[in-house]
């Protein structure tokens, strides 16, 4: 299905150019979006699939920099691998433990992707506690797809939620140690502009200035002084969790998500939006019932739902399953 696009964009551009005369308004509309997206789906099937981001490893020997990379590239297929068995588990509170999980692993990565140097560093989390996490996920699912209640599996089951919630902490204290470096030296950077100041004096002049009761300047009697009213403290900012989308695959989900939202909404009668999803069947019942106004309907909801949908939302319910 990934040529499906290019063939729908073929034809807006051909329909577009067939009908300048008859209907101008609409081959206009047609030729710019047959264009666009043939540009943007050639674009797509040029670009390398699951391509992961090549790091600058410029004061790295080759040999160092190319086990580097291939760090980098088993963290990065790893975090994919425990998204997509995520997404196929069917226990909540599991899910939501992963889910956090996946917060954390995704700040790691946007940092080792700005940081490589720290990729040495990070070799306990992504070959040991990351790559574990990776395989109870996916035997975790795969239980679960085989709907047995038997009491062993049940208790592996437990085990393996039980092992989640502490390999969450074990997420977090890795990612501690990798950014501690980068804390220190914050640390030390302060230290010396503290001393720079002192050495200037900056500091010492604000404690020269003493206003005592002598000194203060007396009050009229006839304007009393009025007590100023204090300032509410300020409302803290809300609490926003990072994103769960890898730093390199946000445009692509961005294009995609609106994408989705075009298809539906243009061509949803068609079904157009559930091929390009991979959902034939549900696409060939939009075709069956295409002589109706329902899938037409059904497919405008669907693509405005796309439109306001959170990209993080969109990213895991949409755009995973078409990796």
């Amino acid at each position: 299905m990934k040529y499906f696009f290019v063939v729908a964009s073929l034809i807006m551009l051909v329909s577009g150019l067939a009908n300048t005369e008859e209907m101008p308004k609409l081959a206009t509309a047609l030729i710019i979006f047959g264009g666009w997206g043939l540009f943007k789906s050639i674009k797509m099937l040029m670009k390398k699939d699951n391509a992961v981001k090549e790091l600058d490893f410029a004061d790295a020997q080759v040999e160092k920099a190319e086990m580097l990379q291939e760090r980098y590239e088993k963290a990065v297929g790893d975090y994919r691998a425990i998204e997509g068995a995520r997404r196929a588990i069917g226990d909540i509170d599991l899910s939501n433990s992963l889910a956090e999980m996946q917060n954390i692993s995704a700040n790691m990565l946007r940092f080792l992707e700005k940081n490589p140097e720290k990729l040495q560093s990070a070799g306990k989390f992504i070959d040991y506690y990351q790559d574990r996490a990776r395989e109870l996920t996916v035997k975790y699912a795969e239980l679960e797809s085989m709907g047995q209640n038997l009491p062993d599996v049940a208790k592996t089951k437990q085990q393996v939620k039980s092992a989640v919630t502490e390999l969450k902490d074990a997420y977090a204290d890795q990612f501690a140690a990798i950014i501690s470096d980068r804390l220190i030296d914050i640390d030390a950077e302060i230290k010396v502009l503290r001393q720079n100041m002192t050495h200037d004096g900056i500091g010492q002049k604000a404690a020269k200035i003493n206003l005592t009761k002598d000194t203060a300047p007396p009050v009229s009697p006839s304007l009393p002084s009025t007590p100023k009213k204090e300032r509410p403290p300020a409302t803290p900012p809300r609490f926003q969790p990072p994103s769960i989308i890898p730093a390199h695959e946000r445009n692509n989900v961005m294009f995609s998500k609106i994408l989705q939202s075009c298809l539906a909404i243009f061509f949803g009668s068609l079904g157009a939006h559930k091929f390009y999803q991979g959902k034939k069947w549900q696409g060939f019942f939009y075709i069956l019932f295409f002589w109706t106004t329902l899938p037409g309907i059904i497919g405008f909801c669907e693509g405005v739902r796309y439109l306001f949908m959170k990209l993080d939302d969109f990213y895991l319910e949409y755009y995973l399953e078409n990796k």
